[in-house]
C-alpha cells in the first residue's frame, strides 16, 4: 500500500469514527431522554425536558465541530510533510457539512418548546 492510500484510508476512518461517536452519543442522549418516564405526557418525549434537548442538541455538535478541526489541524500537518494533505482537506469539510445537517435538525428539537 503506497503513502495516498494510507493517508485516505487514515483519513476515511476518522471521519467514519468521528461520525460514529457523535451518532452514539445521540442516541444515548435519546434513551436518556426517553426514560425520563411519563413527566411530560403532552409533550413529546425528546422535547420535554430542556437537559435532555440541550444534549441532543450540543453534545453531538461539538463533536462533530472537535472532529472537523482535527481535520484541518491534521491537513496542516500533513501538508508541513508535503505529503498528501488534499484528501485531510476532503474530510474536515465532509465533518463540517455534517454538522450543518445535524445542527438544522437540532434546531427543530430546540424550537419545539417555544
Amino acid at each position: 500500500m503506497d503513502e495516498r492510500q494510507k493517508t485516505a484510508r487514515d483519513a476515511q476512518l476518522y471521519t467514519l469514527a468521528v461520525v460514529s461517536l457523535a451518532l452514539i452519543v445521540l442516541i444515548v442522549s435519546a434513551a436518556l431522554a426517553a426514560a425520563s418516564g411519563n413527566e411530560c405526557a403532552e409533550d413529546t418525549v425528546l422535547a420535554c425536558h430542556s437537559t435532555a434537548r440541550a444534549m441532543i442538541a450540543y453534545v453531538p455538535s461539538t463533536l462533530l465541530l472537535v472532529g472537523a478541526v482535527g481535520a484541518f489541524v491534521r491537513t496542516y500537518q500533513v501538508w508541513r510533510r508535503n505529503d498528501e494533505w488534499r484528501i485531510w482537506h476532503g474530510a474536515g469539510w465532509v465533518l463540517f457539512v455534517v454538522l450543518a445537517i445535524y445542527l438544522g435538525m437540532a434546531a427543530t428539537v430546540l424550537t419545539d418548546a417555544l
